[in-house]
């Protein structure tokens, strides 16, 4: 299967100011935001609990400023430090390569740095925590669910290779060389022909896994199933976290590592061919990461448990 050749990253890609031009995953972000907000204020108006209507609003603001700070960061620090180390000016400049917006973010560092600005703006302003926090994670996975679409326009963040039905040619992805036996192997069970020393083989199609399992399932499981039965504040908060932790944790096993990076743990066999799913013993830093976002889940939703039923 081909990634579909009419799909650019530019939405009008024969239009352009400059160097600006409008792209899907820019576009992506813009209806995940707007979406999270109209799903969060239907809950709301369900069950309301704040004073003023449009602190929901700041309260999102709050929190999308957090993520994009978070994001940012964690990336830096923890996937690509020395790079950026080298040219730290690029950390901040929203303008690379020609080309406006900033490349390299992590979820998991935007997770961090929403719950810190979400955190700041109901401290000032005393409203329930939990409740907020409650209210948006139940409906995050779906505006999340299109910037995963957005990566798929990019044609980035593409999966490990594969010869099964639903592995995708992504024209711009990091081909492999012939002389090795796992790529002739999955060549072959692809049905492609090798005819030089390097071959762009079938990759999975991970955003879309993430888009479907880390969005739209789990957005359905908060909101149908966990937020009509859970009655501690808090508590479809840590559903969401262990939830997402653990979709995510698994896609990682079919995704690629980051090239800087490659496997933080590599305990099993295949640690020196990332591009290929060879062992489970083998923990790129996202995994590493979704695997803490487990533990705070479980942790956070016994401890929520516990003070309740001490009240």
């Amino acid at each position: 299967m081909h990634y579909p050749s009419w799909l650019k990253p530019e939405i009008f890609p024969n239009f352009h100011i400059g160097t600006f031009t409008l792209r899907w995953y820019a576009l992506g972000y813009i209806i995940a935001f707007l979406l999270t907000y109209i799903l969060a204020k239907r809950l709301h108006e369900k069950e309301p609990f704040l004073a003023k209507k449009e602190q929901l609003a700041d309260i999102l603001f709050s929190g999308m400023l957090g993520l994009i700070i978070g994001a940012r960061a964690f990336y830096v620090l923890f996937y690509d430090f020395s790079s950026y180390m080298q040219a730290p000016w690029t950390i901040i400049i929203p303008y690379q390569n020609g080309q406006f917006g900033i490349s390299g973010l992590s979820y998991h560092g935007g997770a961090v740095g929403a719950f810190v600005g979400v955190l700041l703006y109901v401290r000032k302003h005393r409203i329930s925590f939990w409740r907020v926090t409650d209210l948006f994670s139940a409906v995050i996975p779906f505006g999340y669910t299109f910037g995963r679409l957005g990566n798929f326009a990019n044609a980035e963040l593409y999966g490990k290779a594969t010869a099964g039905p639903l592995g995708m040619i992504f024209p711009d992805a990091t081909p492999f060389a012939t002389r090795l036996a796992w790529v002739r192997d999955i060549a072959s069970q692809a049905g492609m022909e090798i005819s030089g020393a390097y071959i762009n083989l079938p990759r999975h199609p991970s955003q879309l896994y993430e888009a479907l399992f880390e969005g739209v399932i789990l957005g359905l499981v908060l909101v149908f199933i966990v937020r009509p039965r859970v009655r501690v504040p808090g508590q479809v908060f840590a559903f969401y976290l262990m939830g997402y932790g653990v979709a995510r944790f698994f896609i990682e096993y079919l995704r690629e590592p980051d090239s800087q990076l490659g496997y933080i743990i590599a305990l099993g066999a295949g640690k020196d061919t990332p591009g290929v799913f060879v062992s489970w013993f083998n923990f790129s830093m996202g995994q590493l990461m979704s695997f803490s976002m487990i533990l705070l889940g479980a942790m956070l939703y016994f401890i929520l448990g516990a003070l309740k039923k001490s009240d």
